[in-house]
């Protein structure tokens, strides 16, 4: 059931209340994170994707930004919004998640959500230019408008919301932090929280632009290409010619298919000569594995084919 909302008159886009773009896109983020194994969705990385969701256009709520949407003449660094949405995205993430990496990631994802991810060392700084911008955006809010947008976002889980006048205070801690941050971040050599980076960023990239796009309801995505379609596919090319070319094809096709496969430990090659099939196994292959993870946990995972290089001259092109 829809939560009844009073409109804040705040925009993220022309006709776009800044709440409904927020909310839409953390349902989006949501529907994503359904279609992942449950301890990844409902793990701390899922909860800070949630909260991005909500706080990643914040700095939109700015008076300078509001002006620059109707076409009014506004400097260009004082309508930026990244800069304010990641500072308030940190700071509730810290509420939440006192000792481990959530907040930076949260930070570093918002700081960039216009553009590529950083070196967490990199970004770990703040300069008293950029303090002093936030300060005169956080006094360029209308405080009515703000609070209706904060009730509305309420409602959807954001919470631990500092008031304008506390964040304006705390901004100036901020850099004794990001130099704590510095210091965990130098030391930390762990393979996961590289790819929780980089799938909280996508999960944010995704959520705010199909939300633009195709609003907060995406069609639903079915299961309409049976196994059976690599069989057809295949007999198109005489597979069942009696020469050895094909039999070690098939011998090879078959060996592909029916090895065992474990979910536990999903990593697999495939090494065949030139001409022996592999990208017709290898497809094959990842239709029976996906059905093997649909019939263990109900979730159906995209197949993603990366053409390789075509010729020698492409590869060093």
């Amino acid at each position: 059931m829809e939560k009844k909302l009073l409109p804040s008159q705040l925009y993220s886009h022309p006709g776009k209340l800044l709440e409904d773009h927020l909310i839409s896109t953390q349902k989006l983020i949501v529907n994503y994170l359904n279609e992942m194994p449950d301890d990844l969705a409902e793990s701390a990385l899922g909860d800070t994707a949630k909260i991005v969701g909500l706080t990643h256009d914040l700095g939109k709520a700015t008076d300078f930004f509001q002006k620059h949407l109707k076409g009014e003449r506004v400097p260009k660094k004082l309508s930026r919004h990244s800069l304010f949405s990641a500072l308030i995205t940190y700071h509730i993430l810290k509420e939440q998640f006192q000792n481990n990496e959530m907040p930076m990631l949260g930070y570093m994802t918002v700081l960039r959500h216009h553009g590529d991810l950083e070196n967490p060392e990199t970004e770990a700084y703040l300069e008293d230019e950029e303090i002093d911008l936030v300060k005169k955006q956080i006094d360029n809010i209308d405080q009515e408008k703000w609070s209706i947008l904060i009730d509305n976002l309420y409602k959807y889980g954001l919470s631990a919301i500092p008031t304008l006048q506390n964040l304006k205070n705390w901004v100036h801690s901020f850099p004794t932090l990001m130099k704590e941050e510095r210091r965990i971040w130098r030391k930390m050599n762990n393979l996961k929280i590289y790819f929780f980076a980089n799938l909280l960023f996508s999960l944010l990239i995704d959520g705010d632009k199909t939300e633009v796009v195709i609003k907060s309801s995406l069609p639903s995505r079915k299961q309409t290409i049976p196994f059976s379609v690599i069989q057809k596919y295949r007999e198109r090319f005489h597979i069942h010619e009696a020469n050895a070319l094909n039999q070690m094809r098939e011998q090879a096709f078959q060996e592909a298919i029916n090895i065992n496969q474990s979910i536990e430990n999903p990593l697999f090659s495939l090494n065949l000569p030139t001409g022996m099939g592999k990208t017709i196994a290898a497809l094959a292959f990842a239709f029976k594995l996906r059905e093997k993870v649909h019939q263990q946990s109900g979730l159906l995972p995209r197949i993603i084919y990366a053409l390789p290089f075509l010729s020698i001259i492409d590869q060093c092109a």
